[in-house]
């Protein structure tokens, strides 16, 4: 993703082995509205690992998601 613009928060930061934090998710408002950037695949292999009844994968995305 590169380095976040200035205004921008960064909400998780990934460090792989021998290089330097990346950020992984970053919200920044824009005009009128807010936009977010998840720098990854996607979150199907998250919630593949998780149990039937685990929840915590529909509660990030209404978390973040929540009065945009």
């Amino acid at each position: 993703m590169g380095s976040p613009k200035l205004g921008a928060v960064v909400l998780m930061n990934v460090q792989e082995a021998g290089h330097r934090p990346s950020p992984m998710l970053a919200i920044e408002n824009y005009g009128h509205g807010r936009t977010a950037v998840l720098a990854t695949a996607g979150t199907w292999r998250w919630k593949m690992l998780q149990d039937h009844t685990d929840k915590t994968h529909a509660i990030f995305w209404q978390q973040l998601l929540a009065g945009w």
